[in-house]
């Protein structure tokens, strides 16, 4: 990895592309990283003003998907940096862990607008009940 490379976004194709050959890394890296990157750029792109029953579940299901997707990419990027002998590849997991803090801010101010846009049942259901409202620490 070269000085001053770092991660733009959760996409995993930056990874892929910019590790070094020899880096060795969690086997769920990738995975998670898609995982949470595909929900955090999908919710945006559903109507906030949707009153549409399917639109309103889609939202508050982005928002718990993303949970697990930043818990376990948080985990894999940790297991990936403790395998790691270079100080820029070190910084460049490191930005992803910043990267998945913005998203966790996000999410967290997701779920005070699904709450003020009225779409408090599917909150208690998916989010809330489970406890997965709770913010992940990075």
């Amino acid at each position: 990895m070269n000085k001053g490379d770092i991660p733009t976004n959760l996409d995993p194709a930056w990874w892929t592309s910019h590790k070094n050959k020899d880096q060795k890394e969690d086997s769920k890296l990738v995975s998670r990283l898609l995982f949470a990157h595909n929900h955090y750029i999908h919710y945006p792109k559903l109507d906030i003003n949707s009153k549409d029953p399917k639109v309103m579940r889609e939202r508050v299901n982005m928002i718990r998907q993303l949970v697990a997707g930043l818990k376990e990419g948080k985990e894999a990027i940790q297991n990936t940096i403790k395998l790691t002998k270079d100080a820029y590849t070190k910084i460049a997991l490191n930005h992803y862990l910043e990267l998945m803090k913005k998203a966790e801010m996000d999410r967290q101010n997701w779920i005070k607008i699904e709450r003020g846009v009225g779409n408090t049942a599917n909150l208690e259901e998916m989010v809330i009940g489970p406890g997965l409202d709770k913010q992940i620490q990075f």
